[in-house]
């Protein structure tokens, strides 16, 4: 299966950041920060920062690039992520790309001083876990990632909870009802009823509840 077609960029993103993340006592890690140019003053965009600190004393600043292309990236890329880290004043820059790289791009990099790290699409969908994503039941042609929840208080003053994901192919989307364990998937703009008798759909702001009965 060719996953490229079915992550976003922005997936892929969250994804590398979770992937740093989750390395236990790397240090301090912030995703999709804003930092000063040391120049301008201009805040520039940087999809990960990470703050590791040496022997309690020296703080080194690592940046971390996120590329998902759909081709290698090449000279252009990396010339751009160390100018972007010499602005902010990082020590070390980091790009983490879907489809690796030219060779002369390593070249470039390796003089640079900076890491190449190769982290397919198919890689980052693996790292999540299995109840996290699925592939669109409502298009067959998309991503949903399970990554919105929340909770809505009812007119007996019981408690519903839920978990979504929107696909961002069709735009729709699945629902679990927690208190009924129905799963929906629901197309957009399109209402459905659970077994609870709670409305669901998906629109421009994501999913949408109406506790009531039929």
């Amino acid at each position: 299966m060719n996953w490229q077609q079915y992550l976003t960029w922005q997936q892929y993103q969250n994804l590398v950041l979770q992937l740093y993340k989750e390395a236990q006592g790397i240090g301090i890690v912030r995703g999709n920060v804003k930092i000063s140019d040391k120049l301008t003053g201009q805040l520039r965009q940087v999809d990960c920062w990470l703050e590791v600190s040496i022997k309690g004393h020296h703080t080194v600043n690592i940046l971390i690039d996120a590329k998902y292309h759909k081709n290698k990236i090449n000279v252009n890329h990396v010339e751009g992520v160390s100018e972007l880290a010499k602005s902010v004043g990082a020590n070390k820059a980091i790009i983490v790309c879907s489809n690796g790289w030219t060779n002369p791009a390593a070249i470039k990099a390796k003089f640079m001083g900076m890491d190449l790290r190769l982290w397919s699409a198919e890689d980052a969908v693996k790292f999540m876990s299995p109840d996290c994503w699925k592939v669109c039941p409502v298009c067959d042609n998309g991503l949903i990632i399970m990554d919105s929840s929340g909770f809505t208080q009812l007119h007996d003053g019981l408690i519903l909870w839920w978990l979504a994901g929107q696909c961002n192919d069709c735009q729709g989307g699945v629902v679990r009802c927690q208190d009924c364990g129905r799963e929906l998937a629901i197309p957009y703009n399109k209402m459905q009823w659970c077994d609870c008798g709670h409305m669901w759909m998906f629109g421009k702001s994501g999913v949408q509840l109406y506790p009531q009965s039929r």
